[in-house]
């Protein structure tokens, strides 16, 4: 049996509410139970000075040790980054060592992010954006997007019946407002011809970028808790959302995401109007599982065509379901996942006797 260990990241955000990021939530906690089905032994840890020693013993008593994005400096905690020493060591006992990245998070720490795609033996990337960036010094790279869970994010999942239509979008507002402001024009637009409710959920009592959306006549909106909402509790917030929304500038931060909100969505039968832009591009195909919206009017065009077309939104909604389970549930990418962790434990066994 191969023994797994994966080292996940804990924000200071985070790690004040005694909780995991969202990613690590999704690509280390949740992949590492699934890969137990298919009879990995798999556990998940985290790089903090403290625990220093018992992660080296970790370290020294796994197969394969899989390092989730950096722990420093994206915890903005003045302590040295310790996966790096944890890196040198698993590579100086012949430890097979995986670097795992779902957002561009070369782009704030280069340096970091360089040493780890080149000297772990494999690059695991949630995205094209994302793979194409590791192969430049990584031959041994694998698109493994970050899987959904669709017994949870399900059809059966539904909220109240309402007089309007609800538009949901979900994630961290706060450092998303520049890709949220793309919905404001056509929301105005919207808001003067429907009875709209707009679901923003992820502005944790934000008054400011709250204000922002309030500021639209004729607009209903609501922004959920204060709180971030925990990934268990999702669907039960997104059940009565009627569209998905998932706009996105096409920059190179954005280029590298990995798509979750739309995919969340899909996976719940619900249509999704997304902006033409990074990893989209590969799970979208418009006016078949979904809707691209770039300008202005393709967003209050695609979401018009949806609200006054019941059989386009049910239609759109089946095939976006489709779509997740056969590529994108977070039983597939566990199986994927699964046989290049193979393929890697046995090129190691292939070396060892050659």
């Amino acid at each position: 049996m191969t023994n797994l260990l994966f080292f996940g990241q804990i924000t200071k955000m985070w790690a004040l509410k005694g909780k995991m990021t969202p990613s690590t939530e999704l690509r280390c906690i949740r992949i590492s139970k699934e890969l137990e089905k298919t009879g990995f032994s798999s556990r998940v840890r985290y790089c903090t000075v403290s625990d220093f020693e018992r992660n080296l013993l970790a370290v020294r008593s796994s197969d394969v040790v899989v390092f989730h994005r950096i722990q420093f400096p994206m915890a903005g905690w003045p302590e040295p980054a310790t996966e790096v020493f944890l890196q040198l060591a698993g590579k100086a006992i012949n430890k097979r060592t995986v670097f795992d990245i779902d957002d561009s998070i070369f782009l704030h720490y280069p340096m970091l992010t360089e040493f780890f795609v080149k000297s772990s033996d494999l690059v695991t990337v949630g995205s094209h954006q994302l793979e194409t960036f590791a192969r430049r010094w990584n031959s041994h790279v694998e698109l493994v997007p970050t899987g959904v869970d669709t017994e949870a994010f399900s059809p059966e999942m539904r909220g109240p019946n309402r007089d309007s239509c609800v538009l949901g979008w979900h994630g961290t507002a706060y450092v998303q407002e520049s890709n949220l402001r793309i919905l404001l024009p056509a929301l105005r637009i919207l808001a003067r011809k429907y009875d709209l409710t707009f679901k923003l959920l992820g502005s944790m009592g934000n008054r400011r970028l709250q204000k922002i959306f309030e500021s639209v006549k004729g607009l209903t909106v609501e922004f959920g808790p204060d709180s971030w909402i925990p990934y268990q509790e999702l669907p039960l917030h997104l059940a009565d959302v009627d569209i998905g929304l998932s706009p996105l500038r096409d920059d190179l931060w954005s280029r590298g995401k990995c798509a979750m909100k739309a995919l969340e969505y899909m996976s719940m039968n619900k249509p999704v109007v997304v902006s033409p832009a990074g990893e989209h591009n590969y799970i979208i195909r418009h006016g078949v599982n979904g809707l691209f919206a770039e300008t202005t009017q393709d967003w209050v065009s695609a979401i018009s065509s949806l609200i006054e077309n019941n059989g386009l939104r049910h239609e759109l909604g089946i095939q976006a379901r489709q779509t997740v389970v056969k590529a994108y549930s977070m039983k597939v990418v566990a199986e994927r996942l699964a046989g290049t962790i193979e393929r890697l434990v046995d090129g190691e066994r292939f070396e060892k006797n050659r």
